[in-house]
């Protein structure tokens, strides 16, 4: 029998009360955690984001193959229109919403991140690059040095001062 089951993502119901109690009555104490689901109305959300990007997939793939000049233009024209396909979808209260939203963003200036590649003298390297939208998982890359599928550095081995024994526990043990 599992235990410590920790479920994510979507759990479809009508509400999150729903959701909550009809996984617990199948799981009962082996159940860490619980996401609310994607209930009600949200239930299908994923099935009007396929037209949204359908068509904007190949757009922004072409974006590569354009000089860096006339990338961002470019790339602000391709989120203009995910915009107004996504206006599409939303009531008037949530337009006003998102318009907000998209004012906020449309005043910022790229975030700058750096990554580590290891160089042709065989040493680390620093990238410096041009972060764009980023759902804390994936992070859109709009400038820099990196080439396609290039191997990023990740982590160093053994060799340093104060570093834990390998397979040493790292971190705090968390009670959950």
């Amino acid at each position: 029998m599992p235990r410590d089951v920790h479920l994510v993502g979507s759990v479809p119901g009508a509400n999150a009360t729903e959701v909550f109690e009809t996984v617990s009555a199948a799981l009962g104490s082996r159940l860490n955690r619980i996401p609310d689901g994607e209930t009600g109305a949200r239930a299908d959300w994923i099935t009007w984001l396929e037209p949204v990007f359908a068509g904007i997939r190949d757009k922004f793939m072409a974006l590569r193959e354009l000089p860096e000049a006339d990338r961002a233009r470019a790339s602000e024209r391709n989120r203009t229109e995910i915009r107004e396909k996504i206006n599409e979808f939303l009531t008037p209260e949530q337009k006003k919403k998102y318009a907000g939203i998209a004012a906020e963003q449309a005043g910022r200036t790229p975030a700058r991140g750096r990554v580590w590649v290891l160089g042709e003298d065989n040493k680390p390297r620093a990238v410096q690059l041009r972060l764009g939208l980023t759902d804390g998982t994936s992070t859109e890359i709009l400038g820099g040095e990196l080439k396609e599928a290039q191997e990023l550095l990740n982590g160093t081995q053994g060799g340093q001062k104060g570093a834990p024994a390998p397979g040493a526990p790292r971190g705090p043990r968390l009670p959950f």
